[in-house]
């Protein structure tokens, strides 16, 4: 396979739903693990971290992922800070990743 030069967000949604087709449970695994990160990385604009009460920040392959297409502006106020790529669950299951300002059919978003 050749490398791809450019990617697009729908691209990038339809390649992760086909990985979680292929194995669910791992993606899942791999989508819900956060690894302790330094300020610095929390300090990127795009990139999703989380802080935890001790005031460390942690990342995840999401909010990577995220920081890769952007992050929603002030022109979206009620979305600030997300990322463009929603990971959608049902029952506690991973289902699909889609677009954060799609349609909702049903589940939390992660």
């Amino acid at each position: 396979m050749a490398v791809r030069e450019q990617l697009g967000l729908d691209e990038a949604i339809m390649f992760l739903n086909e990985v979680v087709a292929l194995d669910r449970h791992a993606i899942q695994r791999l989508v819900g693990e956060r690894q302790q990160c330094n300020q610095s990385l929390a300090d990127h604009p795009s990139v999703q971290v989380g802080g935890v009460p001790d005031g460390r920040w942690e990342v995840g392959i999401l909010g990577i992922l995220n920081g890769l297409f952007g992050a929603f502006g002030p022109e979206a106020a009620e979305r600030e800070g997300w990322g463009p790529i929603a990971a959608v669950y049902e029952d506690g299951l991973l289902v699909r990743f889609e677009r954060t300002d799609a349609p909702r059919v049903g589940g939390p978003r992660g």
